[in-house]
């Protein structure tokens, strides 16, 4: 895996926990895109990625993300203000990020397009 910065980033003491795992599957989804090489993750095998898939499996990495901070932030001691991260404005309305990429996830899965990203058993959110 490529090294990261992550000092002096938003939100650095959970995205310093949290990031890794993602970027990880996000190099190898990348390396088996642009390489041509068959990309396989958490026992499903998806094959050489045409750009179409290599998209949708990229999004859902991270919208699976974005969920994911959700999920973890509110486990923290002190959480960081909703506001700050989660809310997203879709035409004149307030929507929570994590609920949208939640209907994204769900809308892919049944088009047949699933990708699981495992949190280590133990992760400390702080």
């Amino acid at each position: 895996m490529k090294e990261r910065n992550f000092a002096g980033v938003r939100f650095e003491d959970l995205r310093v926990r949290l990031d890794p795992i993602f970027n990880e599957v996000h190099d190898k989804l990348s390396e088996c895109y642009y390489k041509k090489l068959p990309f396989s993750h958490e026992g499903r095998e998806y094959g050489i990625l045409d750009k179409p898939t290599f998209d949708e499996l990229h999004g859902l990495l991270w919208k699976w993300y974005e969920v994911e901070f959700h999920r973890q932030n509110m486990k923290r001691t002190l959480p960081y203000a909703e506001e700050e991260y989660n809310e997203v404005t879709v035409g004149d309305e307030k929507v929570e990020r994590h609920k949208v990429a939640l209907l994204y996830i769900a809308e892919k899965k049944a088009k047949g397009l699933e990708l699981t990203i495992k949190i280590p058993k133990g992760f400390k959110a702080d």
